[in-house]
């Protein structure tokens, strides 16, 4: 699993460093206007500063660092993939479903947790039956079906939709379609299924699951925050301090000013 990373810029912060007057987002809620201390980059909060470092924190934004859920292969998680590469206008080696449920059960055996990345509807559905504990990328195609969603709500799996990438290949080619996988996520936002954000850009996918999924910019910090390190089971890692407030625009997140 890795943490989204900047270079420190315009800041630097010492072992022992407080924030007065900042915002501060747990991964759960934002709270406006606080004095906290930073200690070995861990954030606790303090009645008024009494030593070390201190920053004015005015407009701007303390929060744990941004999680990749699309990188989430390690020792508890292994990544299976069932994708021909059709939906994607590709031609890539297919699996039989015998072969994906014959691994997903080995996978389960050991102990571990599968995450499949899938590139279809058929796929998708698929694989949940196959016992899948998550899916990677949300299907391209031009419609959903609500048997997926309903599904994937009874199978209590996540979804790392990784929709950056779809809209990439759409604008590069138009071959994948996108109005299927919008519907579907709004449908899988509404029966409470997680979408996690996952890809090379971060912060451009938050940006889209609120603009085109009509998540909350709060659900969209959560996603990249507090929800992927409970399902997978990640202590606290780092922070970052943003200039600005994401609960108006995610796209302030671009503007890091330093991150640990």
């Amino acid at each position: 699993m890795r943490a989204l990373g900047f270079c420190l810029a315009a800041l630097t912060v010492q072992a022992q460093t407080v924030f007065v007057h900042v915002n501060v987002f747990d991964g759960m809620r934002m709270l406006r206007n606080q004095t906290v201390a930073l200690q070995d980059g861990v954030i606790t909060k303090v009645a008024r500063p009494t030593s070390g470092a201190v920053i004015e924190g005015k407009g701007k934004t303390l929060m744990p660092a941004l999680i990749d859920s699309a990188a989430a292969v390690s020792s508890d998680w292994i990544q299976v993939v069932y994708d021909d590469g059709f939906a994607w206008g590709k031609r890539n080696p297919p699996v039989r479903f015998e072969a994906l449920h014959d691994e997903v059960e080995r996978v389960h055996k050991e102990h571990k947790r599968a995450l499949v990345e899938v590139g279809s509807l058929r796929e998708s559905i698929e694989a949940l039956n196959a016992g899948a504990d998550g899916l990677l990328r949300i299907f391209a195609g031009a419609q959903s079906d609500a048997g997926f969603v309903k599904l994937a709500a009874k199978r209590k799996v996540f979804v790392v939709p990784m929709l950056a990438v779809l809209e990439g290949a759409v604008s590069k080619s138009g071959k994948p379609r996108m109005e299927g996988a919008l519907e579907a996520l709004r449908q899988l936002r509404d029966a409470h299924v997680p979408l996690l954000v996952g890809g090379p850009d971060l912060v451009g996918e938050m940006k889209l699951l609120v603009r085109d999924v009509k998540m909350s910019p709060l659900e969209a910090l959560q996603a990249a925050t507090s929800l992927p390190a409970r399902v997978f089971g990640i202590k606290p890692h780092g922070w970052m301090l943003v200039d600005g407030d994401p609960m108006v625009a995610v796209g302030v997140l671009r503007k890091a000013l330093a991150v640990n």
